[in-house]
């Protein structure tokens, strides 16, 4: 319950590894980078007594929807409008997890890469971290795809 700034994006991608001519071919791996921005702080949450959530840009209302508890540490989001509200154009499961105090994360499904590639039929994912504001997120509790 309370405000919550988001600090830090980790978003599953394609990588090309090699690329031979002759016949053409190209070998890929599917690779965690580290896509935060320099504006990730202007995307806020805040979590409410009713179990409703606000999700917000520079202040600016983006989202909205309900949140449960799966156990003392795992919770579930649902937005309530389908299309421009949701995060994920491919899933309605969200899934926050507590890593302390002042640490969340809010992991979900993406669409896969564009293109004819080996990973297609993949599960491809993206993880957003929060913390809540002026505070220093627990690093030492969390496993990052990306260090």
């Amino acid at each position: 319950v309370g405000t919550w700034e988001m600090y830090k994006v980790e978003k599953q991608e394609l990588r090309l590894d090699s690329l031979t001519l002759n016949p053409p071919q190209s070998f890929t791996s599917m690779v965690w980078y580290d896509q935060t921005s320099s504006m990730a702080n202007e995307q806020t949450i805040d979590f409410n007594d009713d179990l409703t959530f606000d999700s917000f840009y520079a202040g600016v209302p983006i989202s909205a929807g309900t949140w449960d508890a799966l156990n003392d540490s795992t919770f579930t989001l649902s937005f309530s409008s389908t299309g421009s509200g949701e995060w994920s154009d491919i899933t309605t499961d969200y899934t926050l997890t507590v890593h302390c105090d002042n640490t969340m994360s809010v992991a979900y499904l993406i669409a896969p890469p564009a293109g004819n590639h080996e990973h297609q039929g993949a599960d491809w994912h993206y993880v957003a971290y929060f913390r809540t504001p002026g505070s220093l997120e627990c690093d030492d509790l969390i496993d990052y795809y990306v260090q």
